[in-house]
């Protein structure tokens, strides 16, 4: 095929035709909702208009600051913790296991994701639970004389 012939198809929009979809896609859930948020967060509340109130309210209030320092310190802990496990996962999928059995481990790998949010959510709490799985355990190996406060915390949230 020549080169005039191949750029000439639908005059040289092909390739834009291919990749609107996706482009479309990106905007109406992506874009759409992120300029909509921005133009919320520079909305005063009362009476409308336009104004940095609402920043300036954010980065004055060391609630809200603590909020963010917290959100950041748990996004760079589970992103390490991820990273940490997902790459010798990966590794072993991939070079240790038969290649036989590496379908069946990637299922069994991704299958907890197949499960309701909502429903995992209310499992790590029974297994964090005052009287859950992880305390009960602790109890009767003679680790902790009383329960320990999990469900609720950091560590549930970085688990969970």
């Amino acid at each position: 095929m020549t080169e005039k012939a191949r750029g000439s198809t639908f005059g040289g929009l092909l390739p834009w035709l291919v990749v609107s979809p996706a482009v479309l896609w990106t905007l109406a859930f992506f874009a759409a909702p992120f300029i909509a948020m921005a133009v919320v967060s520079l909305t005063l509340h009362e009476g409308g208009g336009f104004s940095f109130a609402n920043y300036q309210q954010f980065f004055s209030n060391p609630s809200y600051y603590q909020a963010l320092v917290n959100s950041l310190e748990v996004t760079l802990i589970v992103t390490v913790i991820s990273i940490l496990l997902a790459y010798p996962f990966a590794w072993i999928l991939a070079e240790q296991i038969p290649e036989k059995w590496q379908r069946l481990a990637l299922i069994l790998a991704v299958l907890p994701f197949w499960t309701s949010y909502v429903v995992r959510s209310y499992s790590w709490l029974l297994v964090l639970a005052e009287k859950g799985v992880v305390n009960n355990t602790l109890l009767q190996l003679g680790l902790i004389a009383e329960p320990i406060q999990l469900a609720n915390t950091r560590f549930a949230t970085v688990v969970g």
